[in-house]
């Protein structure tokens, strides 16, 4: 470990196609993680295309990964589909979440990004960004999941909020950048966009 108490003895990485992988950093690959301590996220999620939103750590320790998949069994044509996964130690998806390891939150979508996540304590999981799945205009979201993959029925309407931060005219792609949740289990979102509540 380093002189922060992060062991580096071994390193997994996750990696999307597009990402250049760097390991000169004086650690081993996890041998028992993936292949040589690498899991190709278009390989599990058998997709064409991946764009990493985020990634957190379960109190069980499984690895959640957020992002915008394209080419799965979810889509329709092009569109783009929001997705929510979950990794056990070994780097294979877990089929104790949503019953095969990945769950679609939205799909149907022309434009949408995953811009932050984060995992709570008790394993429930909040993602946001931007979408216009719900509106037809990129609209900001953000998503709650149980611990166990479905759609946090208590949170809002179905576990999914859209908000749209300012007029379809401004040319704004408003999004929630950023989620922090407080001691009070109150949220605070934050946004670089153009919009009226950043």
């Amino acid at each position: 470990s380093d002189d922060t108490g992060i062991d580096l003895d071994n390193v997994s990485i996750i990696s999307a196609p597009s990402t250049r992988l760097n390991t000169q950093i004086g650690a081993e690959p996890d041998p028992n993680f993936g292949v040589n301590g690498v899991v190709m996220l278009n390989d599990l999620l058998q997709s064409s295309g991946i764009e990493l939103g985020g990634l957190g750590i379960q109190p069980d320790g499984g690895i959640i990964v957020t992002g915008i998949v394209s080419g799965t069994e979810f889509n329709v044509g092009d569109d783009r589909v929001m997705m929510v996964a979950k990794l056990d130690l070994t780097g294979s998806l877990d089929p104790s979440f949503s019953f095969d390891g990945k769950q679609p939150v939205f799909g149907n979508a022309s434009r949408a990004d995953v811009l932050d996540s984060a995992v709570l304590p008790d394993g429930s999981i909040l993602v946001s960004g931007r979408s216009d799945f719900f509106t037809g205009d990129y609209a900001s979201y953000i998503a709650k999941l149980t611990a166990d993959g479905s759609l946090d029925a208590n949170f809002w309407i179905d576990g999914l909020v859209f908000d749209n931060l300012s007029a379809p005219s401004s040319g704004s792609f408003d999004g929630y950048d950023r989620i922090v949740v407080r001691d009070n289990n109150k949220l605070l979102l934050g946004t670089a966009g153009l919009g009226t509540h950043q």
